[in-house]
């Protein structure tokens, strides 16, 4: 038996905080966006993970709309926002070719 997986597209993010990162599937640049007003915390910081859960890349968020190019190789990620050393959201990343 053969199963194939294709994920074609991954919803973008946003929850109650008001933190959206787009666009997701990315080829690598995407925005990471948090609403003032929304929400007690601006993320300060992202960090993105391989599937096994190794640190692969990070990078402050300087700005409530930050641009960030990663030049990551084509996959799935996990990526993780916090906001002095606290986590604040968690959630998918797919980087195209």
């Amino acid at each position: 038996m053969n199963l194939t997986i294709t994920t074609t597209s991954v919803s973008e993010s946003e929850d109650e905080q008001g933190f959206r990162m787009y666009p997701n599937p990315s080829n690598g640049k995407f925005i990471i966006e948090h609403t003032p007003g929304q929400g007690n915390f601006r993320p300060e910081e992202i960090e993105i993970f391989s599937v096994i859960g190794t640190k692969i890349f990070s990078s402050e968020l300087i700005d409530s709309k930050t641009e960030i190019t990663s030049n990551l190789p084509a996959g799935l990620y996990m990526y993780r926002l916090k906001y002095s050393n606290s986590l604040v959201f968690t959630g998918k990343l797919v980087i195209q070719e």
